[in-house]
């Protein structure tokens, strides 16, 4: 990079030069010259603070050679500058390069850069047949919804979208009528399995009024929707659970070709059974503690094994063995032969941890589907855990594949201070996992997975769509994790593998009195309207549990997101136009920070003119203070009026103000840069959703968005340096 700093740039204003502005004439020409082309950001500062007045160029890119860029003599928010000296800086950059490595936390195989489904929810189904495998999330918005791939991983046959929005797969199964995906909202949709595209949707779902009213005094309406579906060629069948019914569907059009009373079956398989060397098709249900079969002809159900625990899902394989996946204390894999004996448990009882080493992977946790790979094998899939995984076991219970993915929305990770090569990340909603980077190989593999969803008695929640932040800070020999947007800090035991829980804090206790935990509501006994509107727990006795005099609580708090922690536990808070800080004072012999001053906001920073919402919508780590005491923020005002609205697309027409911005260590306003862009994808140096600060790094701070950008970076004078997407380089 090539830095101009500190030119000289005289603006003399004579009268009528604010009309000649508003005219669009120059009324200064800041003159420069370039050595060789590249991409030059310029701006314009008052000489005495240093501040910044007004960008001109953003990553321009130029040619070598003499350039005069006017300037009309107005600062960024169209106020014109008295007369005087100005100075002017330029930052010339080749833009940034950036190399892609490895998608962390997903492993599709058949691609480096390829996608999984889900993210919103991880894959849900999973059917087989012998042209390859079937996945289906619940939920994916981006991600494909449904994917056909080689039974290997190493082909990617199709992908596709959800065919309704919002209504991801529940279960599959291939018939003769073509691939079937049962969806949330209890319709199935009819793939062909060669093309991924629908030939029809079946709809087996009904609707019932019941004697409950709602809020209008209408009555509450029920609709009965499938829970499973499985099928073998013509054999199409699928289970109502809180009605008892399992039903048999007509493989041409989907309609009901008979049914039987099946108490509370949760899940499905379609098969046969012997009956004098005849083979009898059949509806297998999983039906509280056992397995029953039930006769496609005459409709009668035996039992076919007893002494289950929990069964939930189940599959038949083409040989007529019967795989079951059970929950509850169990959380194992069961194989029984075709008359109903047990040849196979596999996983270890009670299933694979919830804290720490990640060293069980032949075993399993919260299954949610199962199916026979036709070889003598199975699938199963684990998407309401981390990690979120696919895998392919042989008979004998050996892991013949594994992939990861996909990840939850708007993910973010953190890589360990130490050791760039262990990464921290959220999985599922409730889940952290920790994994090992090999950034030569551009592989990874899980280490660690913890659950943290529900700590300290609920204090502790898991982290939502976008809404918090992990970092990993040390500090001597310890270790913590410190989550922005929602104030959290978590000392991690690395010799036991535990995730200790130290502090924690709510921002607004009466607007989110819903999602308050049981122990606040306990502690303000029910009073929705109490005059307490935010609360910090700091652990004193060490046991990882809030005590009513552990807490804390405030008649203060900020309305606006993005709290944010620096690495001495200290807390900064906005309200969209004040910035606040609560120091941690001092620590419990737990090693909890303690704030003596919560309730009593210590104002630090104010937005200066033109910069609104500060953090705003989305933000995770809204603030940053560097070691020289500057402090840099991100703002999304999220008006909505007509005068301001502008924008195109989604997020853009959210906002009409965003960007990032910088006060020095005297507390005032050094720059603001990163205006609101109204194209996709962002013209240089502009913003759409900036969500979090990512670091600082060689002299400049970096910001991610919530969509269209993963990273942009400016100097600390707030010169534009460029996007991580300027320069893509191909992997070799």
């Amino acid at each position: 990079m090539r830095k101009i700093v500190f030119a000289s740039l005289a603006l003399v204003i004579v009268a009528g030069a604010a009309r000649s502005a508003e005219q669009n004439q120059p009324v200064a020409e800041v003159r420069y010259s370039v050595e060789q082309a590249g991409n030059v950001s310029l701006a314009v500062y008052e000489k005495e603070s240093g501040r910044m007045l007004r960008t001109l160029l953003s990553a321009e890119p130029r040619t070598a050679g003499k350039y005069a860029e006017p300037w009309d003599g107005l600062d960024m928010n169209g106020n014109a500058v008295p007369p005087g000296t100005y100075e002017w800086k330029l930052l010339q950059t080749p833009g940034l390069k950036s190399e892609y490595l490895l998608t962390l936390g997903t492993s599709p195989t058949a691609a480096a850069w390829a996608t999984w489904p889900g993210n919103h929810g991880g894959v849900t189904s999973v059917a087989v047949d012998d042209t390859g495998m079937y996945l289906s999330s619940s939920c994916s918005e981006v991600p494909p919804g449904v994917l056909k791939q080689s039974l290997d991983g190493s082909k990617r046959i199709w992908e596709r979208g959800n065919f309704e929005a919002w209504q991801g797969g529940v279960s599959m199964a291939v018939s003769s009528a073509g691939l079937l995906q049962l969806q949330g909202n209890g319709k199935i949709q009819v793939i062909d399995p060669a093309s991924g595209n629908r030939k029809a949707t079946w709809d087996p779902t009904w609707k019932e009024e019941t004697d409950e009213k709602d809020d209008k005094g209408n009555p509450v309406v029920v609709v009965h929707k499938p829970v499973d579906l499985a099928a073998s060629g013509d054999l199409i069948v699928i289970c109502y659970k809180d009605e008892g019914l399992v039903r048999w569907l007509n493989a041409k059009d989907g309609s009901t070709a008979g049914e039987a009373a099946v108490p509370a079956p949760s899940g499905v398989a379609a098969g046969f059974t012997d009956d004098a060397g005849r083979r009898i098709p059949t509806a297998f249900a999983a039906s509280n503690d056992r397995i029953l079969a039930i006769r496609t002809d005459t409709k009668a159900v035996a039992d076919f094994a007893t002494g289950l625990t929990e069964p939930y899902r189940l599959d038949a394989d083409p040989n007529g063995e019967i795989l079951v996946a059970e929950r509850g204390a169990s959380h194992q894999v069961k194989r029984f032969s075709k008359t109903g004996k047990l040849l196979n448990t596999y996983g270890k009882a009670g299933g694979r941890r919830e804290q720490g080493s990640y060293d069980q992977p032949t075993s399993f946790y919260c299954v949610d589907d199962i199916a026979s790979d036709h070889a003598g094998g199975f699938f199963i899939l684990e998407p309401g855990v981390a990690p979120r995984r696919t895998t392919r076991f042989d008979a004998n219970g050996k892991i013949i594949s594994e992939w990861y993915g996909g990840q939850m929305f708007f993910q973010y990770a953190c890589a360990d201070p130490a050791d760039p090569t262990l990464v921290w990340m959220d999985s599922q909603w409730g889940w952290i996992m920790q994994a090992k980077v090999d950034y030569k190989k551009r592989t990874s593999r899980i280490i660690a997975t913890y659950r943290c969803d529900n700590m300290a008695n609920g204090l502790i929640s898991g982290t939502g769509n976008s809404g918090s932040k992990w970092q990993m800070i040390r500090k001597g020999k310890a270790a913590y994790l410190i989550r922005h947007g929602a104030p959290v800090v978590l000392r991690v035991d690395e010799k036991n593998h535990r995730l200790v829980p130290l502090a924690a804090a709510s921002t607004n206790i009466t607007h989110y009195w819903d999602h308050q935990p049981k122990f606040i509501k306990d502690l303000l006994q029910n009073d929705s309207r109490s005059k307490w509107r935010s609360y910090v727990w700091s652990d004193a006795n060490g046991d990882a549990m809030p005590q009513p005099d552990e807490v804390v609580l405030s008649e203060w708090s900020a309305w606006w997101g993005g709290w944010s922690m620096n690495e001495d536990f200290g807390v900064v808070a906005t309200d969209g136009a004040k910035v606040f800080a609560f120091d941690a004072t001092s620590f419990t012999k737990a090693g909890a920070p303690l704030y003596a001053d919560w309730g009593k906001p210590r104002e630090i920073l104010q937005a200066p003119e033109g910069v609104s919402g500060l953090a705003g919508y989305g933000a995770t780590r809204s603030f940053l203070c560097d070691t020289a005491g500057r402090v840099f923020a991100i703002f999304n005002d999220q008006s909505r009026d007509n005068k301001n609205h502008h924008g195109w697309g989604w997020p853009a027409d959210m906002f009409h103000k965003t960007g990032l911005m910088m006060w020095n260590k005297d507390g005032q306003p050094a720059w603001v840069a990163g205006r609101h862009a109204n194209t996709r994808p962002n013209p240089p140096g502009q913003t759409h959703n900036p969500v979090q600060i990512v670091g600082t790094t060689h002299g400049c701070v970096v910001i991610g968005e919530r969509v269209v950008q993963p990273a942009l970076a400016w100097d600390s004078d707030g010169l534009y340096v460029g996007s991580f997407f300027d320069n893509r380089l191909r992997r070799a």
